[in-house]
């Protein structure tokens, strides 16, 4: 399951990242490491940004939704991943490029 942490400090390496989730919240394992949400171009001179965790398991992700995670001695929020591109269509407005859950349109 894919999640989006936010307010990561930029100076924190890939394998950092994943150290502290494992270390400060049992039970949580990431398959993979985590990325950021922008790409290299989009996140220079920023002191913080996001990052996208693979989190292995629903109640795992289930927990770290509603209790946030632990790394550096704080909580940084957690929010579903929402994935889409240009084909996906909204089952809302049946519009295209959006998310059901993200849709602002009227029915």
């Amino acid at each position: 399951y894919k999640v989006i942490l936010y307010s990561i400090p930029t100076t924190s390496s890939f394998s950092t990242i994943q150290t502290e989730i494992k270390e400060f919240n049992p039970r949580t394992h990431l398959p993979y490491l985590p990325r950021w949400l922008t790409t290299e171009a989009q996140y220079q001179d920023k002191a913080t940004l996001a990052m996208v965790l693979t989190i292995a398991g629903k109640d795992s992700t289930d927990k770290a939704l509603s209790k946030d995670l632990s790394l550096f001695g704080r909580k940084f929020m957690v929010q579903h991943y929402l994935t889409f591109g240009p084909d996906t269509q909204c089952n809302k407005c049946l519009a295209f490029g959006h998310h059901t859950a993200s849709c602002i349109g009227q029915t």
